[in-house]
C-alpha cells in the first residue's frame, strides 16, 4: 500500500513538471518569419527571386526568420498583425511572435538587402531567441 501511495506521488510531480517544462517552453517563441509580399508580375520581385529566392533557405538568416511568400492579391492570414497595409511588392515583413517587427519596403539590391535583414533581426528578435534559432540551425 505504501508502495502504490510513493508511486502515486511520483506520477503526479512528474505530470506536475512536465506540464511546467510544456508551458515554458511554448511560452517563449523563436518563430520568425519573413514574409514576402509579392506580385507574379512585379519585375523587382523576380530580380529578388533570381539573386536570393534560391539560397534564402541555405542562409543564417533563414534560421532565425523563415521566408513565407504571400501573394499581395490575397488576404493576410487572420493571426498576422501588421502596423499598416502592404502596397508595394516586393515588401518584406519581419514577423516575430505574430507581430509585424520591421519591414523592408522594395528590394534594394542584394548587398543593400542582406544588411538590412540583418539589422531587422538584430533590432528585433531578442538576443536569446537568436542564440537558440542559431544553436538548431542546421546550415553550416
Amino acid at each position: 500500500m505504501l508502495q502504490q501511495l510513493h508511486l502515486r506521488q511520483i506520477c503526479r510531480t512528474l505530470a506536475v513538471i512536465t506540464f511546467f517544462l510544456t508551458f515554458s517552453a511554448s511560452s517563449v517563441s523563436n518563430s520568425a518569419e519573413l514574409l514576402l509580399f509579392e506580385d507574379e508580375y512585379c519585375s523587382w520581385c523576380q530580380l529578388w527571386d533570381k539573386e536570393i529566392g534560391g539560397i534564402y533557405n541555405l542562409t543564417p538568416e533563414s534560421c532565425q526568420a523563415e521566408l513565407r511568400r504571400i501573394d499581395i492579391n490575397e488576404s493576410v492570414p487572420d493571426n498576422i498583425h501588421l502596423s499598416e497595409s502592404i502596397i508595394y511588392t516586393p515588401t518584406f515583413v519581419l514577423v516575430h511572435e505574430k507581430i509585424e517587427r520591421g519591414r523592408i519596403v522594395g528590394y534594394p539590391g542584394e548587398d543593400f538587402f542582406w544588411g538590412m535583414l540583418n539589422e531587422l533581426i538584430a533590432t528585433e528578435i531578442p538576443g536569446e531567441i537568436r542564440d537558440l534559432n542559431s544553436s538548431n540551425c542546421k546550415i553550416s
